[in-house]
């Protein structure tokens, strides 16, 4: 695996390269719209959907957020432990690129 310093050096100078095929690396980013969700709907300033609904769907949503990132470094886990696992050398660096 690259180190920090490799993987930074690698992206600027990737960003160099977009910026002199014309991308405007100084230009405004857009605003960022934060997602708007059915159960936080007001009518005259009165929540739609009641509070005790509105709890139980958002804490869903935060069960499956955390099981989404717990499958993530799950599998990020088993990646590191295999490359670990095999000696230094081509076959290493052939199962990271694979990846």
């Amino acid at each position: 695996m690259p180190s920090i310093i490799e993987q930074g050096t690698r992206e600027g100078l990737e960003l160099l390269k977009d910026q002199q095929s014309g991308l405007d690396l100084t230009a405004l980013t857009p605003d960022y719209e934060a997602p708007t969700f059915a159960e936080d709907r007001t009518l005259l300033g009165m929540q739609v959907v009641p509070s005790a609904e509105r709890a139980r769907i958002k804490l869903s949503r935060q069960k499956q957020n955390v099981e989404t990132l717990k499958a993530q470094f799950g599998l990020a886990t088993k990646i590191t432990q295999t490359a670990h696992g095999l000696p230094k050398g081509e076959k290493r660096d052939k199962y990271l690129e694979g990846i």
